[in-house]
Order: structure tokens, then C-alpha cells, then sequence
């Protein structure tokens, strides 16, 4: 170590050490994860079940902080008329980041096939979807998601949906 000096004259330096900082608080569980967490406890043969439950709640929780609110007119006539035409809110209305929707489904599987929801080729497909086109050329994310309940397992084989 080098001696420290001002104008020829010797410094006397004092460092305190910075205790350690606590580790940061955790999350209270929320409700939903408190009850199973007691189902677990009086039903053990739902065990397996039950903790890919919590898991799927705990990505659930992870993403939802990240999703904004659409912006909707709430003024009286513009319900109304929004009403009279249709829906009120439209899939192209919601901002959905789809870096964030990819995450989700492969945590999802991820979580899956973890518990043995699901088999290891399952996991492989859904981690080979990309944000425009799925690896085998087939439709986009964004085609998979929007599409109607009905039609998502024709998108999911390739086909285009009914709109």
C-alpha cells in the first residue's frame, strides 16, 4: 500500500466497513398459494399436482406485473356505442409485448414438464416458437394467440385460422 500525503504531509485515511445489506423481503404468498400450500399438507397424494399449481401462480404473478392496461374511452356514449357495434375491447387494442408472451409459454411448459404434465417433445416444440414464424414455417405467434379458441389447434397444426 502507498502512503497517502497533502503537500508533504501525511494523511491518516479511515475506511468503515459497509455492514452487509440484508437480503431484500420476500413476497408474501398470495391466498390462492396459501390454500394449496394447506391442500398439499392434507391431501399429499396431490402433491405433484398441486406444486405445478404454485408454479404456474408464481409465473402467473411474475408476468402480470409486466402487462399494461389497455387504454379504453369509458365515456357513457362511447361504451355505449362500442356496446351496440361489439366487443368493447379488441385483441389489436391490447399492448401485449410478445418477448413477454414467449416467456410465458416456456415457462409454462418448462413448469409442465417438470411436474410430468407434459413429455419432453412438447417442451422442445413450444421452445422452437418464434415471435413471426414457427420453426416449421408454419403460422406467427401472433396468429396463434389471436386466433379464436376454436381455431387454435388447427393454427397449432399449421392451418390458418377462420377470422
Amino acid at each position: 500500500m502507498g502512503s497517502l500525503s497533502m503537500e508533504g504531509e501525511p494523511i491518516s485515511v479511515r475506511i468503515a466497513l459497509v455492514p452487509d445489506r440484508p437480503a431484500p423481503p420476500q413476497r408474501a404468498d398470495s391466498s390462492e398459494i396459501v390454500a394449496l400450500r394447506r391442500l398439499r399438507e392434507e391431501q399429499p397424494e396431490l402433491a405433484s399436482a398441486i406444486d405445478l399449481q404454485i408454479e404456474l401462480l408464481q409465473i402467473q404473478r411474475r408476468i402480470q406485473t409486466r402487462v399494461p392496461l389497455p387504454s379504453i374511452n369509458l365515456e357513457t356514449t362511447a361504451l355505449n356505442a362500442l356496446l351496440a357495434d361489439g366487443p368493447i375491447l379488441r385483441f389489436e387494442q391490447l399492448p401485449i409485448e410478445w418477448s413477454d408472451v414467449r416467456f410465458l409459454l416456456r415457462a409454462t411448459a418448462q413448469a409442465m414438464r417438470k411436474h410430468d404434465a407434459i413429455e419432453e417433445v412438447d417442451v422442445m416444440t413450444i421452445g422452437s416458437i418464434g415471435l413471426t414464424r414457427f420453426a416449421g414455417g408454419g403460422s406467427s405467434i401472433l396468429v396463434l394467440v389471436s386466433a379464436a379458441p376454436s381455431d387454435s389447434r388447427a393454427v397449432w397444426r399449421g392451418a390458418s385460422p377462420s377470422h
